[in-house]
């Protein structure tokens, strides 16, 4: 399901939308209605139990680090995160 939210993607969008969905199964958002979060639903209910959050969000928070390690190296900052 995160690849294919992933694709085409910029990597600013990633970021963004990673932060979103972060969010959202946080409780600290809504869950959106738009279809872009549409086969994401499945995780609409996480935010009630920790542990089932923080396992539906290492996938993300990888992504997130890998993004950061990215730009890092991008950035001539080799080895930072």
């Amino acid at each position: 399901m995160m690849t294919d939210r992933m694709v085409g993607k910029s990597l600013e969008e990633t970021k963004e939308f990673v932060e979103e969905f972060r969010k959202i199964i946080t409780g600290e958002k809504e869950f959106p209605e738009s279809a872009e979060f549409e086969e994401l639903v499945s995780f609409k209910g996480v935010k009630k139990y920790p542990i089932r959050v923080r396992r539906a969000s290492l996938a993300w928070d990888t992504v997130k680090e890998g993004n950061a390690s990215y730009e890092a190296q991008r950035n001539g900052h080799a080895g930072s995160t």
